[in-house]
């Protein structure tokens, strides 16, 4: 908005009326500045005040401009930055919501563990011990095999003799 008190003395028409000491401005005689020596208003240099004010108004105003409107685009910028983290924690939130329903999931899975599996587990485990006694019978079979074979037939487990027909070939499991 436009005030007189900006620019003072500017639109002083009569310097007789003025007190002595509102003529006087630092020093100076507002006779020296925008009147004449014979104390009327001196167009020329009016003009140039008033030039020079008007010039010192739009470069402020210019420069509100663009001060003005790089906030504005860092405010766009902002907002544009702010969907964006919105978006991230838009995903990031279903995400945990997926990983709390997983967990929840898995821990009742678990709690049911030891009753829905436990009796496949027992028989795994007796599957296992069976395994062992047939596999220790096998090999208890597989010795006297082959004591069998070296006392009735003649079989060294070690050699093979050039005249025997016999042959089989040593092994013992493990």
């Amino acid at each position: 908005s436009f005030s007189v008190e900006s620019f003072p003395g500017l639109f002083d028409t009569d310097v007789h009326t003025m007190s002595s000491s509102t003529r006087k401005k630092g020093g100076k005689s507002l006779k020296g500045n925008l009147y004449g020596q014979n104390g009327k208003l001196d167009f020329t240099k009016c003009g140039f005040q008033l030039k020079t004010n008007t010039s010192q108004s739009i470069r402020m105003i210019d420069n509100f401009n663009l001060r003005s409107q790089a906030l504005t685009n860092e405010i766009n910028a902002d907002s544009a930055g702010l969907e964006e983290y919105e978006g991230q924690l838009l995903r990031l939130k279903e995400r945990k919501e997926f990983l709390e329903k997983r967990l929840a999931e898995n821990k009742e899975w678990a709690a049911h563990y030891d009753v829905e599996f436990g009796p496949f587990v027992a028989k795994y485990n007796e599957f296992v011990e069976m395994m062992e006694t047939l596999y220790a019978n096998a090999k208890d079979k597989h010795t006297k095999g082959l004591q069998l074979l070296m006392d009735h037939f003649g079989y060294n487990p070690l050699f093979k003799r050039w005249h025997d027909d016999f042959s089989a070939v040593p092994f013992k499991p493990m």
